[in-house]
């Protein structure tokens, strides 16, 4: 939404170093027991068990203290060879005569007595892991140094590798189902050994998606991310969404939710963007207790009962906490009161039955602090003589300072719900300025980026509109965003979260105009390898009693009495068609685009005429495979017929297209 509008452009992870240290205790048992013969050399068995809380995997230093109490016991029952078994799992090829890295601090020298057991009473919390698997090995010498002081209390010296010193978790030679409770195995019977020094090593196993390192000055890579982009990856399917304009109004949203989202449904999208509203929740600065969660649980709960999945814009800030209703600085001392806020909706709604997609900070927070009269003239309770309304965001020159009000949102959220995504408020991102219109300011990304906020947003999302033809066209505004972050060091996934054709029941053409933006406009946009969301803003045009007072132009797919547009008559072919891996294949006399999706076998193309007149185009198929072609004339969209089809065949290896001004949409799959 732009300029004044509602809920739109217009209306106008946790930074671990700010989240609790979790803690976790690990109980270790080294015993090294033996029943030993006359001339024999002693057989070592090291064991460990370790119980950890379910926190992130990391190798991390640790000086284990082990109690005075604790005696080494040896014993081998050996058969013939005064050649030791040393139950360790090594990898070393012929060492000459390294020594065990066993490091204690006693009183005095402790010598191993045979048939004595030890048990470690008070174990700092250790990574263990033991991996080596000897090959010649003669004698191990077990060396123990000593600084006395008092009691002899060894310290067990393991040494690992360390991101950040948060409470870890064991990293085992095994394959656990759980991190919970790993079990450190220790495990060989060597042939000839000559003395190995033991090489500590970890292999984790699976673990739960850990909440974002800690390391300052360091960009994250979030695995998921980089593995979906990457060449041997299947590509995922396109998420499309949608927005409802009246969700404020408990009439308007019982009809949306009624007669609206099984629609919504049925046409293939999958996801609701929603605003919830700090300033609904907590009118007065209160506890979490005391919170009025009636919208927020009605809108969230409508939604994911429905089978959607929710992207949830955090708007409408309390006058006692910001400096406006859209933002534009926390009050002092009050980020403690937006943590705790931004904590507790995660707590609430991070778990089913509501299904949240992810957390938007804001909405358009590269609007201006700029007060027109525009601004002075909106009704009670849309932010009267503020920059915009409680729905659009006011940051812009602001950078540093939405930079911590958006790494608070994220480090409070990703506490309680690690692998729930947190973005920064959806950009309008257009150089309004530049023209002297005042409203958003581009060089806001780059400079929230400066600031170092790229690390507190999982993706990154803007709005698409074609209400500004200053504008670049939409892949060049695409490419020039995606080459701000890479120039910061980011590569994120992207989501268009806002993107519409206005239509006006007295401008027919129009709605001629919507059409042609789904079935043509869009299609550069959809091919965008990063792009994994898009969602059209607002489903439903503001009610007639609204629309005039709100002087918004209509975007909806459906009018104010729920008729649909014949616009929505082609949405489901367009997410059908759309979907997989984009490809050009335009000429001068077509515009074409391939869709490919690997694990359907299906190929879809969507090709018109360039110049409006008659061509045909042969597309290079596999012989045997049939086409499903539909037609989309857009008389007869506009006269509720839509849309002609038919069969062909692929042959000679060619799938021949008959093109003219209207786009055809073709399916080429199986016999």
């Amino acid at each position: 939404m732009l300029a004044s509008v509602a809920g739109g452009s217009g209306w106008r992870v946790p930074h671990p170093s700010d989240a609790p240290v979790p803690t976790g205790t690990v109980t270790a048992t080294l015993a090294v027991s033996a029943t030993a013969a006359a001339g024999a050399t002693p057989t070592e068995t090291i064991s460990a068990t370790a119980t950890v809380v379910p926190t992130p995997t990391m190798e991390v230093p640790i000086t284990a203290t082990v109690a005075a109490t604790s005696t080494v016991a040896i014993s081998t029952t050996p058969t013939a060879i005064p050649t030791p078994t040393l139950a360790v799992s090594t990898t070393v090829t012929a060492v000459a005569t390294p020594t065990p890295a066993i490091s204690i601090t006693p009183t005095a020298i402790l010598t191993p007595t045979p048939a004595i057991s030890t048990t470690a009473t008070s174990i700092a919390t250790p990574t263990l892991a033991v991996s080596t698997t000897p090959t010649t090995v003669a004698t191990p010498t077990l060396a123990v140094s000593t600084t006395a002081t008092s009691v002899a209390t060894p310290t067990l010296v393991v040494s690992t590798t360390a991101t950040a010193v948060t409470t870890p978790t064991l990293a085992v030679l095994t394959t656990p189902t759980a991190v919970a409770t790993p079990t450190l195995a220790v495990l060989t019977t060597p042939t000839a050994v000559a003395t190995p020094t033991s090489v500590i090593s970890t292999t984790p196993g699976p673990t739960r998606a850990p909440a974002p390192t800690a390391t300052r000055g360091v960009r994250r890579a979030y695995l998921p991310y980089l593995t979906r982009s990457a060449e041997f990856a299947a590509p995922r399917p396109r998420v499309w969404g949608t927005q409802f304009v009246m969700e404020h109004s408990g009439t308007h949203h019982a009809d949306d939710v009624a007669i609206e989202l099984p629609r919504v449904y049925a046409a293939g999208m999958r996801s609701i963007r929603a605003a919830i509203r700090w300033d609904w929740i907590e009118p007065e600065n209160t506890t979490p207790d005391l919170y009025d969660w009636r919208h927020a649980d009605q809108l969230l709960g409508d939604y994911s009962a429905a089978g959607f999945d929710v992207l949830v814009m955090l708007v409408g800030y309390p006058a006692w906490a910001t400096e406006y209703g859209c933002g534009g600085g926390l009050r002092p001392g009050m980020e403690r009161e937006w943590r705790e806020f931004t904590r507790a909706l995660a707590v609430r709604y991070g778990r089913p039955p509501y299904h949240i997609a992810a957390w938007e900070i804001g909405n358009e927070v590269d609007g201006s602090l700029i007060v027109d009269d525009d601004d002075h003239a909106r009704p009670p309770g849309w932010g009267p003589g503020e920059p915009t309304t409680p729905y659009g965001g006011c940051w812009a020159g602001l950078e540093p300072e939405y930079k911590a009000f958006l790494a608070a949102a994220y480090t409070s959220i990703k506490i309680v719900t690690p692998k729930v995504l947190v973005t920064h408020g959806g950009l309008a991102y257009v150089d309004s300025f530049k023209y002297g219109l005042g409203g958003f300011d581009i060089r806001f990304l780059d400079r929230l980026l400066a600031a170092g906020g790229g690390r507190y947003f999982d993706f990154f999302n803007y709005h698409w509109f074609l209400d500004y033809p200053f504008q670049p066209p939409g892949p060049e505004r695409h490419r020039q965003a995606v080459a701000t972050l890479a120039r910061h060091g980011f590569v994120k996934p992207v989501w268009i979260t806002e993107t519409y054709r206005v239509t006006q029941p007295e401008v027919p053409d129009t709605y001629v105009t919507q059409v042609r933006f789904l079935t043509q406009e869009i299609l550069p946009m959809l091919a965008l390898p990063d792009v994994e969301r898009i969602y059209w803003y607002g489903w439903v045009d503001y009610p007639p009693d609204v629309a005039d007072q709100r002087g918004q132009g209509q975007r909806g797919l459906v009018d104010g009495l729920h008729r649909p547009k014949p616009g929505l008559a082609v949405l489901p072919h367009i997410i059908r068609h759309t979907n997989g891996i984009g490809t050009d294949r335009s000429t001068k006399r077509i515009s074409a685009w391939q869709f490919t999706w690997p694990r359907s076998g299906e190929t879809h193309v969507v090709a018109w005429s360039a110049n409006g007149k008659a061509v045909q185009w042969q597309v290079p198929e596999a012989p045997g495979r049939r086409a499903t072609v539909r037609s989309f004339s857009f008389a007869r969209v506009m006269a509720g017929q839509c849309c002609a089809e038919r069969t062909l065949p692929v042959d000679d290896g060619r799938l021949v297209l008959d093109l003219g001004v209207d786009p055809v949409f073709a399916e080429i799959g199986g016999p």
